[in-house]
């Protein structure tokens, strides 16, 4: 998925509720980190301040989603 400036995390159906959302850079640092409050859904993340390039979004410690900013 290609992200331009915010990127919606959301829990749907029977999913567990979101209590750790990371985003880590190509060399596997975390440059960005939400904690949403307790049995939260969704959640919004801000990509404004990050470069270009391949980005990882992690949930929860286990699903893990590639995206790109151009």
């Amino acid at each position: 998925s290609v992200v331009q400036d915010v990127v919606h995390v959301e829990s749907v159906g029977q999913a567990s509720p979101l209590t750790d959302v990371e985003v880590l850079d190509a060399t596997g640092r975390t440059v960005l980190r939400h904690l949403p409050a307790a049995g939260s859904s969704s959640a919004k993340l801000g990509f404004h301040g990050l470069a270009p390039g391949g980005y990882l979004i992690r949930v929860n410690k286990n699903a893990t989603y590639r995206v790109v900013r151009p």
